[in-house]
């Protein structure tokens, strides 16, 4: 299973938060926020959870196991968000790394609306869903 604890770069708490480099390198998790804590049923479980993707999670017996099973996790919930049309939040890491500018934009009062109501019931910001919207038309046309 390859992770160590001493992998793990911050235990905060109870939550583990991980660096994981050995799986990045793998292509595993890809960047995602990985938050790995005990079973609060106390059973000796760990608990996974990618943060970016609401309601990913997984859990194992040691943070090892628990890790590795939210990739199956991620790579199903993926799956399940292309093929019901739904964004799939980019890893915070990779948007920390991308420069960003500001800018101002008009849209019809019902256009935003719609966006407001999208976004709100997917978890993502504004700029997080119209981002994404913009990197698929430009990427659907070339």
């Amino acid at each position: 299973m390859g992770v160590s604890q001493n992998r793990i770069s911050e235990i905060i708490g109870n939550t583990i938060f991980g660096n994981f480099d050995n799986l990045l390198s793998q292509g595993h998790v890809m960047g995602y926020t990985v938050k790995i804590f005990p079973d609060p049923e106390g059973d000796g479980d760990y608990i996974a959870e990618i943060e970016e993707l609401k309601g990913c999670s997984a859990f194992g017996k040691t943070p090892e196991e628990a890790l590795w099973e939210v990739e199956t996790a991620k790579r199903l919930w993926i799956e399940t968000a292309k093929k019901h049309g739904k964004p799939i939040p980019k890893p915070k890491i990779q948007k920390a790394n991308k420069p960003k500018k500001r800018f101002n934009v008009m849209f019809p009062e019902s256009l935003l609306k719609d966006i407001d109501e999208y976004r709100g019931k997917h978890g993502l910001k504004r700029s997080e869903l119209l981002a994404t919207a913009a990197e698929k038309f430009i990427s659907s046309s070339r």
